[in-house]
């Protein structure tokens, strides 16, 4: 509880605190001299429609090159989920290209799961793979494609665990591997070395133990 004199100041403060509000307010409803904000937001808001645009144009426009690089009765190579990745397949078996997809189940999240139901949804024949077997099927693949997070300024790429494995068996065997990538991926930045919060997810404890567990407070992940 309050007595009557504080609530006398409380009130005071609060109206104090609105017209500084609204002085600040008035302020910013001009920038540059007499350039209006609500001038500019028509603008910005173009702006930012076209590269929404350009980010949906960009895969769809990615994927329709996939008849270039999926050939009949192929056996394709590809490593978890990528959106990119499933609408370049998606093309190629709309066109009735025949082919035969590979997935490595991608652990610890096993998105290749995910991948692989997605695909049999469109009648596309799929096998998924444990990450450990990428050296011993690599021998019967005739290519590989991969999705990335970003592709650097030095070529290198920020993937999916398991991508430098995938890399290395496919140079052994002379097996080519493309990298679905749309424009708005490409990152000017370098990676000169490793870099934890770069290159890592965080994701949540719970998908390794659930806080429901009887051993939660016993241990600490």
């Amino acid at each position: 509880t309050i007595n009557e004199d504080d609530n006398d100041d409380l009130k005071e403060k609060l109206q104090s605190k609105k017209q500084q509000v609204q002085t600040e307010s008035n302020l910013i409803t001009t920038i540059e001299g007499d350039v209006s904000v609500q001038r500019l937001k028509p603008e910005l808001m173009d702006d930012l429609n076209w590269y929404s645009s350009e980010i949906e144009l960009s895969v769809k426009n990615l994927a329709q090159q996939a008849l270039a690089h999926i050939h009949a009765n192929e056996i394709i190579l590809t490593l978890g989920y990528s959106y990119t990745v499933e609408q370049f397949f998606k093309y190629a078996a709309s066109k009735k290209r025949q082919f035969h997809v590979f997935i490595l189940e991608n652990a610890p999240f096993f998105t290749g799961h995910k991948m692989a139901i997605y695909l049999s949804k469109l009648h596309i024949t799929v096998n998924v793979v444990n990450d450990s077997a990428v050296f011993a099927i690599m021998a019967r693949v005739n290519k590989i494609v991969i999705g990335t997070r970003s592709l650097l300024a030095n070529g290198g790429l920020t993937a999916k665990s398991g991508t430098y494995n995938l890399a290395l068996a496919a140079k052994h065997y002379n097996v080519p591997l493309l990298v679905c990538a749309p424009t708005y991926k490409f990152s000017p930045t370098y990676l000169p070395s490793f870099d934890p919060v770069m290159c890592n997810s965080f994701p949540s404890p719970e998908n390794v133990l659930s806080y429901e567990s009887i051993f939660q407070s016993s241990l600490d992940i």
